[in-house]
């Protein structure tokens, strides 16, 4: 019981602590002056080196497409050709041509290039692999002009050219004399032509052909090439 009274006595001197304390006057909050202004806020401006100007990229200007080069032309006929002393000859009926290709007799020290002789250097050489091309008209007519000149004996083992071929030999005494006497008789075979447009391509400008090659196969399989605006034959 003793510890009961105890408790219940501390108990007391706790809810009158509290309740003294309640009524003791609280200290006071002083009070704040208006706001009259507004202190300028200053702000600092940062500098430095500005960013380079941006460059676009170029915008991209596609090849041109493939169909601004002519496609190349391809002509299959029935030809007549003869090889001579010092060239080759070839008719074309279809056309109404005859092709020339003189094989010329170069002189030593005649051809250099880069500094280097190329041509023969002893004694003048027949030039094999390329020389003057010439384009006839044939206008061989049959029983009214002459088939062949029988004044003209050629030596043994070769020929007096014939028909249109034989026409254009005997009437041009350089060439005559360019291409010797033919090797043999002319024969008749098929082949085909292929032409090859060339020129120049200018930037925005499109393709703008200057000339054209021409290549064809000869009896004898051998190839030929054409730069008909040169004027020139060439073989590999």
């Amino acid at each position: 019981m003793k510890n009961f009274y105890q408790w219940i006595g501390r108990g007391a001197w706790v809810t009158a602590a509290i309740a003294l304390a309640a009524c003791s006057p609280q200290p006071s909050i002083p009070s704040q002056p208006p706001v009259t202004s507004v202190a300028a806020v200053e702000y600092v401006v940062i500098t430095g080196t500005p960013l380079p100007t941006y460059t676009p990229v170029p915008t991209y200007t596609p090849a041109p497409d493939q169909v601004q080069y002519p496609d190349p032309i391809q002509t299959h006929m029935a030809c007549v050709d003869e090889y001579f002393e010092r060239g080759y000859a070839i008719w074309l009926p279809d056309w109404r041509q005859i092709w020339i290709l003189v094989e010329p007799v170069v002189a030593p020290g005649q051809i250099e290039i880069g500094g280097e002789l190329i041509g023969p250097t002893a004694e003048p050489q027949v030039m094999i692999i390329g020389g003057p091309w010439y384009r006839f008209t044939n206008d061989f007519a049959p029983g009214t002009d002459i088939d062949q000149d029988p004044k003209l004996t050629p030596p043994p083992g070769m020929q007096q050219p014939k028909g249109g071929i034989g026409k254009i030999w005997r009437s041009n005494p350089e060439l005559q004399a360019a291409l010797g006497w033919a090797r043999d008789w002319e024969r008749p075979f098929k082949t085909f032509i292929n032409s090859y447009a060339i020129g120049v391509l200018g930037k925005g400008e499109g393709f703008a052909q200057t000339g054209r090659i021409l290549t064809f196969y000869a009896s004898d399989g051998q190839q030929y090439y054409i730069h008909e605006e040169a004027g020139v034959w060439s073989r590999p």
